[in-house]
């Protein structure tokens, strides 16, 4: 399979991939693909749209792996907090995904065997499980929960009631 690769001139810096595998294009070609190209498929605001490069997953895994070591921010953990700050807020992420599977579960958009193996008290465990995480993140970054939650209930509580105002 190749990707060719889609950068939109004068808009936002969104990259696109179009999975349609163009040979004839050798890479670092700058050729306009309007007349390639369905218009409608694209943004209405970007048409002027050039590709960059056309080759392989091999090749694309290898471009970016080395577009990756010039660009790529080089962090440093000193502390231990730190180190815990992150594995907590990676293992967040890992807890709001098991969630998402159970919620397309109940929506009845997971495969067959997944479904099959669904077990609707799962999904509670999961809501507790983002919870108490959360905390857990909370406490070791020193977020005060209690006033997090205060306070944005508080913001959120104002502009409802300026938006009612509003109208």
């Amino acid at each position: 399979m190749s990707f060719a690769f889609f950068v939109p001139i004068c808009t936002h810096g969104i990259l696109y991939i179009d999975h349609v595998c163009h040979p004839e294009r050798s890479e670092g070609s700058l050729r306009n693909l309007n007349a390639n190209k369905d218009s409608s498929a694209m943004p209405q605001n970007d048409k002027n749209v050039y590709t960059i490069y056309s080759m392989d997953l091999k090749n694309l895994q290898q471009k970016i792996g080395s577009i990756n070591e010039i660009i790529r921010p080089h962090y440093k953990l000193y502390t231990p907090k730190e180190k815990e700050i992150l594995t907590k807020t990676v293992k967040l992420n890992e807890e709001v995904g098991e969630l998402c599977n159970d919620i397309l579960s109940i929506l009845q958009l997971q495969r067959k065997a997944k479904l099959d193996k669904f077990n609707k008290r799962n999904m509670y465990e999961e809501f507790a499980d983002v919870i108490i995480t959360t905390i857990q993140l909370a406490n070791t970054a020193g977020v005060d929960i209690d006033r997090a939650i205060h306070d944005k209930i508080r913001k959120i509580e104002e502009r409802y009631n300026k938006e009612r105002k509003e109208k």
